[in-house]
């Protein structure tokens, strides 16, 4: 049996799509590249701080407020 749970079916409005999008598309390239730089050592992770300023600074925790309204409303139709 599986224990994994999928997220739940959320919906953004036009405004929330085209701004999580954007964010979500360069924060995600960002950790690929970071991710391979720090296995492969060309980053050490006495960086991983930098990392993360970095992914703050791509408005990452303003992805996470978008996702978390959405889920808010689905939350909410129940």
């Amino acid at each position: 049996a599986s224990t994994s749970k999928a997220l739940p079916s959320t919906t953004f409005t036009a405004d929330e799509n085209t701004e999580f999008s954007a964010i979500v598309n360069e924060a995600s390239k960002y950790c690929t590249e970071a991710t391979a730089a720090f296995i492969s050592g060309a980053k050490s992770l006495d960086e991983y701080d930098k990392f993360i300023k970095d992914l703050k600074d791509l408005k990452i925790d303003r992805a996470i407020e978008i996702y978390q309204a959405a889920l808010d409303r689905y939350n909410n139709r129940k």
